[in-house]
């Protein structure tokens, strides 16, 4: 059984993500909706089964991309026990910090701070700044060494 190793988060943030500006929105949304509306305006013209099948075909396929960009984008969140990371759809299974050889800060030729397996797997920490990246190695460090955050004390015994 791994050692579990839980750390003090204090500091940080919940969660982070890339960044949506309002701009990119906007931008997305309208060509969705132009996009959409294309699509619409071609089943009305006495469509056969093509123009039916690639209508669906286009509004599906630009409907997910806008909402994986737009409106869910990748994401990690922390936890005093691990982290989870959001790619595409769903989220995944909990990685716990007993699992994470290290934190890489982000260097000077890196585009994101690394989060590194155990099984040596380079996980990005999107949207985590340099000095939130340097607070969580800091905290996997202590917490290995054995200076976490403090265990709550073992509830009295009712039966006595």
């Amino acid at each position: 059984m791994p050692r579990i190793v839980v750390l003090d988060l204090t500091g940080l943030q919940p969660s982070y993500g890339t960044p949506v500006r309002r701009a990119s929105r906007w931008l997305f949304l309208g060509a969705y909706a132009l996009i959409a509306v294309g699509a619409v305006g071609r089943l009305f013209d006495r469509p056969d089964g093509f123009d039916v099948g690639l209508s669906g075909i286009q509004v599906i396929c630009f409907g997910l991309v806008t909402y994986v960009n737009v409106i869910r984008p990748p994401a990690f969140f922390l936890s005093a026990e691990g982290v989870r990371f959001r790619r595409f759809l769903r989220t995944g299974p909990t990685l716990l910090w007993a699992d994470v050889r290290t934190i890489e800060v982000r260097g000077r030729w890196q585009e994101h701070s690394r989060l590194v397996h155990r099984d040596g797997r380079l996980l990005p920490l999107v949207g985590m700044p340099e000095e939130d990246a340097e607070r969580l190695a800091d905290a996997l460090t202590a917490a290995r060494a054995g200076g976490g955050p403090p265990e709550s004390p073992p509830a009295p015994d009712a039966s006595s």
